[in-house]
């Protein structure tokens, strides 16, 4: 209920409002006003969000491994795409992530942004999660992680 006086519309009395008031009153003046907007809520929030985030996911995989450029030699084809590393937060790393598939991080050179790197990192220092495996830098080509002998740990991979 609305303060005694409070009210963004002196023609309505907020305390007298039914459900169907409140949709048409605050998306427009009917009810079919409401209808409207919640349809286009699910049109651009649920049905275009879902195919846009299907055709970034599709694409890493697609496009990574045909255009963009190799930080490390790994004869898979693989590469690192900027646009795909952008608009998937990190996962366009993609020669990266093959070069060292366990390690969390998938940005190595300081322009290869990762929004998921940085999600982990947060979580770790808020302790959230835990034994993060971080690349090898140190090396051209890097050798491949040791094996996991924890069973917990190998269904995670």
């Amino acid at each position: 209920m609305a303060p005694p006086g409070l009210s963004l519309r002196p023609d309505v009395d907020v305390d007298a409002m039914s459900a169907e008031d409140v949709i048409g009153w605050a998306t427009g003046d009917e009810l079919l006003d409401g209808v409207q907007f919640g349809l286009s809520l699910l049109l651009w929030g649920v049905i275009v969000r879902t195919v846009l985030v299907w055709h970034i996911t599709w694409s890493v995989n697609s496009v990574t491994h045909r255009w963009g450029y190799q930080n490390y030699p790994t004869g898979d084809g693989s590469r690192n795409n900027i646009f795909v590393g952008i608009v998937s937060n990190g996962e366009g790393w993609h020669n990266n992530h093959h070069a060292q598939p366990r390690a969390a991080r998938h940005g190595h050179r300081w322009w290869e942004f990762d929004v998921t790197w940085i999600t982990i990192k947060v979580l770790r220092s808020v302790g959230l999660v835990w034994d993060v495996l971080e690349p090898n830098l140190s090396r051209k080509t890097p050798e491949p992680m040791a094996p996991v002998d924890d069973p917990a740990q190998q269904a995670a991979v």
